[in-house]
Formats: structure tokens, C-alpha cells, sequence
């Protein structure tokens, strides 16, 4: 049985509050917005290859020994934190994996560096059980063919904590977006006023490509809907292929996952919503306080869509801080509206334009033609085919 070494401490969620005693509700992190500091250059994965044990409910055990990273004063540092859960930042050693026996260390071993991990930990009493079903749904993806180019990885639970260990990476697409929005705000000039914020329409084209083929393949291989999609969900791998974006986009957070091949559903995963990257069909009173009500492949297409869209304009909140919480609620129940409703402030979704064009079918009602999946990342492939050339100039 793997375990761990230091003591995670609670940290407060800066989501919107779940009820008190929730049996199945879910929560929601964010991995990557603090830096690593010496450890940014460490391997973020373990070797792939190893032997899996699982629970009797089926999840992946973590083989290896975790320890905390302290900071200073001495306490666990903190990657970021989720309705129900802390994620600390962790390390493990290639060495620890070998005393496992699940891998054949040389007759003279050298010390290996540690690698970095990411440890999702509860934040409350009630939590475990809700990361034990996350853990449940990590490990079903672990088991697919591309797992490793759609999802973080699952190294497994700790299962006397109930903590989940995945890969760590050092970036996160919140991050990457705030960071090239505030350049975009000292750089401010004609050539760029239109284009989206994270750089050329072909950029953002080539990203909404990877994006849109990930929930393709989550929804239509893996069987799974992801229930939670926003900018703080996507962590970014670095990539050497072809591609005007630059990186890999990676899904973390299934703690609101639903599995499509099975009847049986997980309760309450609306408990903790991020208002304006939720579909409006779910925004109800009558749909929030049913705890049968769960998230869609339809709302999972737009919430992508307005992660999409925060990629071009640079408002990570969706609609400028300045706005008030009910005026957000209104914009957010009104989310076949939000292409409308963006381009009064913002110059980077011209009608007509890219963005415009890949994002109009995804974020209509949901009874009123709201495009699937597949449909969607053949739209985006024949853009991108069309378009190339003009792009290019862009």
C-alpha cells in the first residue's frame, strides 16, 4: 500500500459554495498557477511502463512513496485549491518506485532526481468520497489508447488519504491567457486590436483544434463528459510538433465527470459551478437543486466554446471584473447571448471573423441546434483547410 510523508493542511475553495453535507458532490481545481521554482525543470511523469495495482473499486493505487514540499516556514506548498479539495505539491523518486518492485533497479543505483507531482488532497470530511470517485474516472481513462495526449496523468491514490497523485506541469491555460493578456494591454496596436489575445488567428485556430479533438475523444472514446471545462482546467505540455500553438493541451479535474456507458449517475455535480463556463440549460433553480441533474456532452461543448472565447479576448472571468455578480448571472443565463454580449466590450470577436465562426453553433441553446463533438472539430478542420493561406497573413 503506498502512503506519504507530511501532513496536508486545508485550504479555502474560491468556488462558488457547495452545500454542507453533500453525499456525491464534486470539486474543482486548479493545478498550475503558482511557479515551481526549482523544481520547474524536473520530469513532470513516471515511466509509463510500470505495473498497476488497483482497489477493490477498481482504482489505480500510486506505487511509490510521496513527499510534501515544504516552503520556508515549513508548511506544504500549495498548487491551488478546489471546492473540496487542496492540490500540494509533491515529489517522488524513481528509487522508491524500484523498492516496490515494480522496476529492476541497476546492481549500483544512482540517486535519481524527484519528480514532481501534483497531490489533490481532501479539504473536508465529507471529501473523500468524492475524490475516490474522481479517482474512479481517472483510472477508467488511464486504461484508454491516447490517455496520455488528452489527460494529466493518474500516478494513483493514496488510499489511507484519499489523495490523488498526477503529473504536475508547469502551466496551466488560465496562466498562458492572463500572461499574454497583459502584454496585449501594453502592446495595444491597430495590427492586433482584432486578433485574439494569445496571438494570431491561426494560433488560436490550431489551439481550439487540440481543444475540440480532446472533448471529442472524451466524449466519443473515452465515454465521458467532463462536467467542469474552463481555462484552469487545461494544462499545457510543451510540444515540438506541428502546430501554430505551441503546446499540448491536457484536461484535469473529473471530480464532475460523468461516465456515458453506464445508467448509473454521480449526484450533485452542479454543487460547485463556475458560473459564466456553465451552460445556461443549467443554471435553473429547478435543475441546481436536483441532485440528479448533471452536466451534458451539450453543456460540455459550451463551456469549452466560452473557454474558447476567454482564449481571443483575454477575460478570464468571461466579462470584465467591473461587472457586478448579478449582472454575471444575468450574462450567464443568457449564454446563447455571449458572443453578443462579449463583443460590447471587447474588438477581438469580429462578426464574421475566426473565432466568431468556430464558436457561433457551439454556444447555441441546447434545444436549438447546439453542435456535437464531432461535427465541431470537422468544422474547425475544414476552417482550417479553407483558411490557410488567408490565416497566414493574419
Amino acid at each position: 500500500m503506498a502512503n506519504s510523508k507530511g501532513t496536508p493542511s486545508s485550504g479555502r475553495s474560491n468556488l462558488i459554495t457547495p452545500p454542507s453535507s453533500p453525499k456525491h458532490s464534486k470539486s474543482s481545481s486548479n493545478l498550475c498557477d503558482n511557479d515551481l521554482g526549482p523544481l520547474e525543470n524536473l520530469r513532470s511523469s513516471l515511466d509509463t511502463h510500470r505495473a498497476v495495482s488497483h482497489t477493490e473499486d477498481n482504482i489505480i493505487i500510486c506505487p511509490f512513496e510521496v513527499e510534501y514540499i515544504k516552503d520556508h516556514n515549513g508548511q506544504n506548498q500549495i498548487f491551488g485549491y478546489g471546492a473540496w479539495s487542496t492540490v500540494f505539491k509533491g515529489t517522488c523518486h524513481r528509487n522508491t518506485i524500484a523498492s516496490y518492485g515494480l522496476l529492476t533497479p541497476p546492481s549500483s543505483p544512482k540517486p535519481s532526481p524527484p519528480i514532481l507531482v501534483a497531490v489533490k488532497a481532501p479539504a473536508r470530511k465529507d471529501a473523500p468520497l468524492i475524490l475516490r470517485s474522481e479517482a474512479q474516472a481517472l483510472s477508467r481513462l488511464m486504461s484508454l489508447d491516447l490517455n496520455e495526449e488528452r489527460v494529466a496523468t493518474f500516478h494513483g491514490i493514496l488510499d489511507r488519504e484519499s489523495s490523488l497523485v498526477l503529473a504536475a506541469h508547469p502551466l496551466s491555460l488560465e496562466s498562458y491567457i492572463k500572461s499574454h493578456a497583459q502584454i496585449a494591454r501594453t502592446s495595444l496596436v491597430r495590427e492586433n486590436i482584432s486578433s485574439p489575445v494569445i496571438g494570431s488567428s491561426a494560433i488560436w485556430l490550431d489551439l481550439a483544434h487540440k481543444l475540440i479533438s480532446t472533448l471529442e475523444w472524451l466524449h466519443n472514446e473515452a465515454m465521458t463528459v467532463h462536467g467542469d471545462l474552463k481555462p484552469g482546467n487545461v494544462l499545457l505540455k510543451p510540444t515540438t510538433g506541428l502546430g501554430s500553438f505551441s503546446y499540448h493541451p491536457l484536461l484535469i479535474d473529473f471530480s464532475s465527470s460523468q461516465n456515458l456507458a453506464t445508467e448509473e449517475i454521480t449526484k450533485n455535480t452542479l454543487s460547485a459551478i463556475t458560473l459564466e463556463y456553465t451552460a445556461p440549460e443549467l443554471l435553473s433553480v429547478r435543475v441546481l437543486n436536483d441532485p440528479k441533474s448533471t452536466a451534458t456532452t451539450a453543456s460540455d461543448v459550451f463551456s469549452m466554446a466560452v473557454t474558447l472565447l476567454v482564449a481571443a479576448t483575454g477575460e478570464t472571468l468571461v466579462y470584465p471584473k467591473e461587472y457586478q455578480a448579478f449582472q454575471r448571472r444575468h450574462f450567464a443565463q443568457s449564454g446563447h447571448m455571449i458572443l453578443n454580449n462579449v463583443r460590447s466590450f471587447s474588438m477581438r470577436v469580429p462578426r464574421q471573423g475566426v473565432v466568431s465562426r468556430v464558436l457561433e453553433k457551439a454556444v447555441l441553446k441546447h434545444d436549438m441546434g447546439r453542435i456535437s463533438t464531432s461535427a465541431w472539430k470537422q468544422l474547425v478542420e475544414d476552417l482550417l483547410k479553407d483558411t490557410k493561406g488567408e490565416l497566414a497573413k493574419m
